[in-house]
């Protein structure tokens, strides 16, 4: 069929239609076409994320204008919130530090870019202070836990005298993001960029706080590496420490099943002896006889006395000159000799690194408490550490009130994105149960609609009766024939108007006729 046939066969099926029904289709065609292009551009609608938060004024503005001018949507969101397509956020940061929109607060090394004549020596090195902080301050900005920082930098005028020089210091100031922590070796890395990036700054030199006042950079640097002589090697220190944790988490789990989580922080001390030490001990036993040696002599004779045996404690001198007598003398001598086995014992005493000299327990619990429940968690930690008085270990507990400001604060944040989460989950449930509502009420209303008007009506109930179609002239004296003609046009006119009117009828009342016929 050709289109001409189609648009006829529109034509003929829409004036087929009575005003109301007309009507009803066309609210109802536009009422779904809107509901359809409402559904196609909430379900097609980007996701936003933010491209920037907490950017200054000025900065934002020309992010923004750069945005519109790349006919990127946006949003803002809060101060200084920008909002962009999920999608393209990566891409559309790369395209802003590469267009350097976004530089902070503060200039960098763009600033030397123009050279000013009759610069001095002293505004030239405060340029190059300002920008080396800026420089830094972006570079340390780009860690996801740190939301804005600070870098002031000391840099000492050089001197020709060496008593005079005093070494380059730096302290950086962070802002961290809600819930985010930086790790030891985070915070070290910092340092350690602030003093590569300065000559002759070394890192213990730098401090790294917070806004929240806490010292970040305190203990984070090992003796070694903060330039101070250490007896301890590193895998020393990482074995002392290690051995503290261990009798900290101990300690900690055995108070927090009585006191509850959370109520309980517990720092161990340890005082290590590293040295290797050897002892060598022989000890000497009672002996066993291992030879014996017995010896007896015996002997008479006349004459003078026998002179005494050498050894003998009666001996006397000889006097000379004197008559010796003649008489019978005798004598005996008894000798033992005994050889003993020596019982000897070598003990060789090997004490390896890491014996425990002392150790220091402090312990604080949240709250007050009772003199006898303090000392029956000092018990506890005598028992989980090995308490030995001799040795001068040391333990204090001590009850106070912990500061939940923090904690309740991130619990509060958390609370919130998990609302804000459910809400706009439940939002979007509700909008899509409302338009699939919408389009079901509205799809059947239009088949009522559409049925209830296919419902003919009697024609002879629409069509007006003799005496109202037939004007009381009729009935006056005229020529029958003439009366006649004017009667079948009148009626010819009342029925076009009739059929005019309802055409669905008289269509179904024609239909009705050729049927019978």
């Amino acid at each position: 069929m050709n289109p001409t046939g189609w648009l006829r066969q529109i034509g003929d099926w829409w004036r087929g239609h009575s005003a109301g029904t007309q009507a009803g289709i066309i609210v109802g065609g536009a009422t779904i076409l809107a509901v359809l292009i409402f559904l196609s551009q909430w379900l097609g609608r980007p996701q936003y994320a933010p491209l920037f938060t907490n950017v200054e004024m000025e900065e934002a503005a020309g992010v923004v204008a750069y945005l519109k001018e790349n006919n990127v949507p946006y949003q803002l969101q809060g101060e200084g919130t920008i909002l962009v397509p999920q999608e393209q956020v990566y891409d559309l940061r790369l395209q802003v530090a590469a267009s350097g929109l976004l530089n902070g607060s503060g200039v960098g090394f763009e600033l030397f870019d123009k050279t000013q004549l009759g610069m001095t020596d002293t505004q030239w090195y405060l340029n190059y202070q300002r920008a080396l902080q800026e420089e830094l301050r972006r570079t340390i900005t780009q860690y996801d836990q740190i939301e804005q920082a600070r870098v002031h930098l000391v840099i000492p005028q050089p001197s020709v005298f060496i008593k005079n020089e005093s070494p380059a210091q730096a302290a950086v100031v962070l802002k961290l993001r809600p819930l985010a922590t930086l790790a030891p070796e985070q915070v070290k890395s910092i340092m350690y960029l602030v003093a590569s990036s300065v000559e002759g700054m070394k890192p213990e030199n730098v401090r790294v706080i917070d806004t929240e006042g806490r010292v970040l950079s305190e203990g984070v640097l090992t003796n070694a590496e903060a330039g101070m002589a250490s007896a301890l090697t590193a895998q020393q220190q990482e074995q002392k420490r290690d051995f503290e944790r261990q009798l900290e988490q101990r300690i900690q789990q055995k108070l927090e099943q009585i006191l509850g989580p959370g109520n309980v922080v517990v720092m161990v001390s340890a005082d290590l002896d590293f040295s290797r030490r050897e002892v060598s001990r022989t000890e000497y036993g009672n002996g066993t006889v291992r030879s014996e040696q017995t010896t007896q002599e015996q002997g008479s004779g006349t004459g003078g006395a026998l002179p005494p045996q050498v050894g003998d404690p009666n001996r006397q001198p000889p006097v000379y000159g004197a008559v010796t007598g003649t008489g019978q003398s005798n004598y005996s001598r008894d000798q033992q000799t005994r050889n003993y086995e020596v019982n000897e014992t070598q003990e060789k005493i090997t004490y390896p690194p890491g014996e425990v000299r002392s150790i220091s327990t402090s312990v604080a619990v949240n709250g007050p408490l009772a003199a006898n429940t303090v000392q029956q968690v000092e018990n506890i930690v005598r028992t989980a550490v090995g308490y030995q008085q001799q040795r001068g270990d040391q333990i204090s507990v001590v009850p106070m009130a912990f500061d939940r400001t923090y904690i309740q604060d991130a619990q509060a944040e958390m609370t919130r994105l998990a609302q804000e989460s459910e809400r706009q989950q439940r939002l979007q449930q509700y909008i899509s149960l409302g338009v699939t509502a919408a389009v079901i009420l509205m799809a059947f209303l239009i088949v009522f609609m559409l049925l209830r008007r296919r419902q003919p009506q009697p024609l002879l109930e629409l069509a007006p009766s003799i005496e109202e179609m037939v004007p009381a002239e009729v009935v006056s004296p005229m020529p029958v024939a003439a009366r006649i003609d004017d009667e079948v046009k009148r009626k010819q006119d009342q029925i076009r108007d009739i059929v005019k009117q309802h055409p669905e009828e008289a269509a179904q009342l024609v239909k009705t006729w050729l049927g019978e016929e």
